[in-house]
Parts: C-alpha cells; sequence; structure tokens
C-alpha cells in the first residue's frame, strides 16, 4: 500500500495538478472543508500531518493537531479574495 501525506492527499482530491495550487490557486474551500473533516475522523492520531497541513495553509502553527484541525476548518470559512465563492 502506497501512503501520501496529508497535504498529497488533499492536492489530490482538489484536483490540483501541484501541491502549491493549494496554497497559490483559488480553491473550492467548501469541498476543502468537507474533505478536511472527512480526513480528521480517520487519521486523528496524525498530529505532526495537522500541524503541517495547518502551517502549509495558512501561515501559523498550532501546538497540536486539534488546534490545527480547528484552524484549518476556520480557513476554510474565510473569503478568499478573487475566488467568486459565497
Amino acid at each position: 500500500m502506497i501512503e501520501i501525506s496529508l497535504l498529497e492527499y488533499l492536492a489530490l482530491k482538489m484536483n490540483c495538478e501541484y501541491l502549491s495550487d493549494l496554497r497559490y490557486k483559488p480553491v473550492c474551500k467548501k469541498r476543502l472543508r468537507y474533505l478536511i473533516s472527512e480526513t480528521y475522523a480517520h487519521k486523528s492520531g496524525e498530529e505532526a500531518e495537522w500541524i503541517e497541513a495547518c502551517v502549509y495553509l495558512t501561515g501559523e502553527r498550532k501546538n497540536t493537531g486539534a488546534k490545527a484541525y480547528e484552524r484549518l476548518l476556520q480557513f476554510c470559512e474565510e473569503e478568499t479574495p478573487g475566488s467568486g465563492e459565497e
């Protein structure tokens, strides 16, 4: 079985050609929120990956995976300039 990181999984599921597309291209945050919520139930033990994803997507470091998860959900609720989402 091939294992991929949380960030790679999210990029794959969001149909991003590159990992950096998650960060620099407008993405559908509703879909990202769904994927984050769905994945948390399955990978809650991977604390370091949640912290890494939080740093990569928000630029903020959290002390625990749970706090990083909560910040990622909050990030998905924030409007992105030019995304066209409402």
